[in-house]
C-alpha cells in the first residue's frame, strides 16, 4: 500500500515512463489499485502501441480490460495482427471504430464472410488486408481504399474477380497456390493494370500474369514464392530493358540461374551451389551471394574474370571448398572500366571450409 502511495505522489510523466517500461499483464494489473492509475494507462498505451500483434497465448485477459486496453488504441493504432483470439475478443475489436489503421492482418478460423462488412466500419481506412481463415473474398470488394489484399484458398473465382473490378490493388499476393476451381477462370486484363508488387506462385504467374506482364507498366516487384525456373519466362514477356533488382533463393541442389540479357542494377542469390560458372551474373552492376557454396579454384576464378560491368561483389556467409585462393589483379582487371569491390563476410569463426586467406596480387 506505501508503494501504491509513493507511485501516487510521482508526476504523471513519470508514471507514464514507469508504467511503459512493464508488460502488458502488470500494466493490466495495476489498472485496478488506483483510479488514477486507469486513467494513466490508456496514455501508456496510446504512446506504446502503434503497431500491435494480439493473439490468444499472449492476449489472455478478461473482456472488460480488452475493452479497456483497445479503447485506449482507438485514435493512434495503424497496424493490427491478431492470431487465434477467442469470438469474444473479436466481438469486442470490431465494435470500435479505428480511424487511422491501414494494416490488418488476421488468423481467425472463427470469423467468416458475415464479418467483412463489421470490419469494413471498425476501420474506414484500410489499405492492407492480410485474411486468414474462412473467407471467400464476398463483401471485400466493398473496402473503400484497399490496395494491398493476400489471397487464400478459401477465395472463389467470382468475389475475387468482383475485388480485382472494383478495387484497382496496388499489391496482390497468393498465400497458397492455386485451386483447380481458380484455374479455369481468366483474369481482366484492366483490372490487373494498377499492380506494384505481385508474390505468387509459378501455377499463378504462368496461367494468369505471364503473357500480359508487358502491359502492367506500374509492376516493380514480383515475388515467386516456389520455383525460380519462371525467371527466363519473366524476363522474355517483360520486355524491360532495365530491372532494378533479381533475387533468388535457390534449392541446395538447383544448378541453374537466368542468364540476363537485360541491364540488372542487383542480383542477390541466396542458397546456391555453383558448380559451374555460365556467365549468368553478366550485365549486373553489384552481385551479392548469401549462404552460397563455391565448389572450387576455377569456378570462383571464371566468376571474377567475367565480372566486367560489376562494380561490387559481395559474398556473405558463402562457403569454399577449397582453403586458399589468389586473386589475381591483373586478369580480373582485363577489359574492365571500373573498380571491383569485393566485401568477404563471414559470420561464423573456426568453420574450416570458410576461405582461410586472401592473397591480392598487383
Amino acid at each position: 500500500m506505501n508503494d501504491n502511495f509513493d507511485l501516487l505522489r510521482l508526476p504523471d510523466d513519470v508514471l507514464i515512463l514507469i508504467f511503459g517500461s512493464l508488460d502488458r499483464r502488470t500494466q493490466l494489473m495495476l489498472t485496478g489499485l488506483a483510479s488514477h492509475f486507469m486513467q494513466i494507462m490508456p496514455q501508456v498505451w496510446r504512446s506504446k502501441y502503434r503497431s500491435l500483434k494480439l493473439s490468444g497465448e499472449s492476449c489472455v485477459m478478461c473482456e472488460m480490460n480488452f475493452e479497456l486496453f483497445l479503447g485506449s488504441l482507438r485514435s493512434t493504432l495503424r497496424v493490427l495482427v491478431t492470431d487465434s483470439l477467442p469470438r469474444i475478443n473479436y466481438d469486442i475489436l470490431f465494435g470500435f471504430v479505428f480511424p487511422n489503421l491501414y494494416e490488418f492482418g488476421c488468423e481467425a478460423y472463427c470469423l467468416d464472410d458475415s464479418d467483412i462488412p463489421k470490419m469494413i466500419k471498425a476501420f474506414p481506412n484500410l489499405r492492407i488486408f492480410r485474411p486468414r481463415g474462412q473467407f471467400t473474398g464476398k463483401y471485400m470488394d466493398e473496402f473503400p481504399l484497399l490496395e494491398d489484399l493476400t489471397v487464400t484458398s478459401k477465395f472463389q473465382p467470382t468475389y475475387f474477380i468482383q475485388i480485382l473490378k472494383t478495387q484497382k490493388l496496388k499489391r496482390l499476393r497468393f498465400q497458397n497456390p492455386l485451386t483447380e476451381e481458380m484455374k479455369a477462370i481468366g483474369l481482366p486484363l484492366e483490372s490487373l493494370k494498377s499492380l506494384e508488387v505481385l508474390q505468387c506462385y509459378s501455377g499463378e504467374l504462368e496461367r494468369w500474369f505471364l503473357t500480359k506482364l508487358e502491359h502492367l507498366t506500374y509492376l516493380k516487384q514480383i515475388i515467386l514464392c516456389d520455383s525460380p525456373c519462371s525467371i527466363d519466362n519473366v524476363l522474355l514477356y517483360a520486355k524491360r530493358r532495365k530491372i532494378k533488382m533479381i533475387e533468388i533463393t535457390a534449392s541446395w541442389f538447383l544448378v541453374h540461374v537466368p542468364n540476363l540479357n537485360v541491364q540488372c542494377k542487383t542480383l542477390k542469390v541466396i542458397s546456391y551451389r555453383m558448380c559451374s560458372y555460365n556467365g549468368c551474373f553478366e550485365n549486373i552492376t553489384e552481385v551479392f551471394a548469401m549462404n552460397c557454396f563455391i565448389e572450387n579454384e576455377e569456378v570462383f576464378q571464371a566468376m571474377l574474370q567475367n565480372l566486367k560491368t560489376c562494380e561490387i561483389l559481395g559474398l556473405l556467409c558463402c562457403r569454399f571448398r577449397f582453403r586458399e585462393f589468389t586473386f589475381k589483379a591483373r586478369e580480373i582487371g582485363v577489359n574492365r572500366r571500373t573498380k571491383l569491390n569485393l566485401h568477404l563476410e563471414k559470420k561464423r569463426a573456426g568453420v574450416a571450409n570458410f576461405l582461410k586467406r586472401i592473397i591480392l596480387l598487383q
